[in-house]
């Protein structure tokens, strides 16, 4: 029964889908880019035998995998990467590290089945949240080993609910199951699962990698040198406008602005809130004596350097969904703010609790706050040491996953 539920669910997924693409940009890009996807697939692996699955939802998922694939590749592995959502594939089509990068097909039973016998993938590895059933149960039959890296487990899931055995089934076929933390592994073994192990999050050896060779800004650098700069990073609009108030009403902190979405509808959107001082890092680059009071970025793969020019840091998402990446801006030692809705991140609450990262519900929380901090040079250091010290105390997940992949599969 439970099984018939899913695929229900999941043609009605489908066919919302479908629906929304008459309006959505998104959903068009999503119906467009699975189109002869079986014919697609075979041309583009025509040469690349038995590849290492992986497997993200978007951008957030691919940034946990990411250390693991370059690991892998490395060694000499072939790579399929796929994304369920446009935003993970047109930002990542040409990814060097995969030799090949595609959307992964609705998760009906004929798609799911139809996928593993033309990819022949030698492992298959899902990221964090991405359990799809057809997929796994599709492998499974193939004996095709399959993993979850960098788990993240919660008891309000189906897998520890009373209906919840055909979801637990599906856990007891992976080879093994990388979690990032003692309460996910808890869960696990409350519901008799013996294939885990935690490994921790990936994510602090990739920004770890990513601060030591930051990329080379110096239009950037030369305008940010002797002011104390904010970052806000990965924004969405109520965040933008929280940022605006700073902005106005501290005019002797310069403000670095990196939307979530760069498109120009937001991006005019921003400069209209942000006034007159506003200026496009285009127009910044073409014009650099030019002294704006407020840059925003409208290319994107920049924002992981830009957070080391900060004196704060300020984390979008917090007003949607979720905060993003908050490790990216902490390993360079940074004091993070953040909307009200971090707690599905663990880094997040492990540095509210340090006290060297603060959630803010208002502009006026964060105005009060930030000038603290903007005052006092010795506690705003000291804060931020906190956080890059906490970064590099939580490295090292990748090498385990590797270690523990050699053992079950040649890598």
């Amino acid at each position: 029964m439970m099984r018939v539920i899913y695929n229900f669910s999941i043609y009605l997924l489908g066919f919302g889908i479908a629906l929304s693409s008459l309006f959505n940009t998104k959903s068009k890009q999503w119906i467009k880019g699975r189109r002869s996807w079986r014919k697609n697939l075979k041309t583009s692996l025509s040469t690349i035998e038995n590849p290492i699955w992986i497997h993200c939802s978007s951008l957030g998922e691919f940034e946990q995998g990411r250390p693991v694939i370059e690991a892998l590749k490395e060694r000499g592995e072939k790579i399929l990467l796929t994304f369920f959502s446009p935003s993970g594939y047109l930002n990542l089509k040409d990814y060097r590290f995969a030799d090949h990068v595609s959307y992964i097909p609705l998760d009906s039973t004929k798609n799911a089945k139809d996928f593993v016998k033309i990819v022949k993938p030698k492992a298959a590895i899902f990221i964090k949240y991405e359990f799809w059933f057809n997929h796994i149960c599709a492998c499974k039959k193939q004996s095709v080993p399959i993993f979850l890296l960098s788990g993240i487990f919660r008891s309000e899931q189906h897998f520890f609910k009373i209906y919840g055995h055909w979801f637990r089934k599906h856990l007891e076929w992976y080879s093994h199951i990388f979690v990032q933390n003692r309460e996910s592994m808890s869960l696990l073994e409350s519901i008799g699962m013996t294939n885990a192990s935690i490994s921790g999050d990936t994510r602090y050896d990739r920004v770890i990698k990513v601060a030591t060779s930051p990329l080379p800004l110096s239009e950037l650098d030369s305008w940010a040198k002797g002011k104390q700069v904010l970052v806000a990073g990965s924004t969405w609009v109520e965040d933008e406008k929280i940022i605006a108030q700073l902005a106005s009403g501290e005019p002797s902190v310069a403000v670095i602005i990196a939307p979530h979405l760069v498109d120009k509808a937001h991006l005019d959107e921003i400069i209209l809130l942000m006034g007159p001082a506003a200026m496009l890092y285009s127009q910044f680059l073409a014009d650099p004596n030019s002294n704006p009071h407020v840059i925003v970025i409208d290319t994107i793969g920049l924002l992981s350097s830009i957070y080391r020019m900060a004196d704060l840091v300020y984390i979008g998402g917090g007003f949607g969904k979720g905060i993003h990446n908050c490790l990216e801006a902490a390993v360079y030692g940074k004091v993070l703010f953040f909307g009200p809705r971090f707690q599905k991140f663990d880094e997040a609450k492990k540095m509210l609790a340090m006290g060297s990262a603060f959630p803010v519900t208002n502009a006026k929380e964060f105005l009060a706050k930030g000038r603290q901090y903007l005052k006092d040079d010795g506690a705003r250091e000291e804060l931020g040491r906190k956080n890059g010290l906490f970064v590099k105390e939580h490295s090292g997940a990748t090498a385990k996953v590797i270690d523990t992949l050699s053992g079950i599969i040649d890598v």
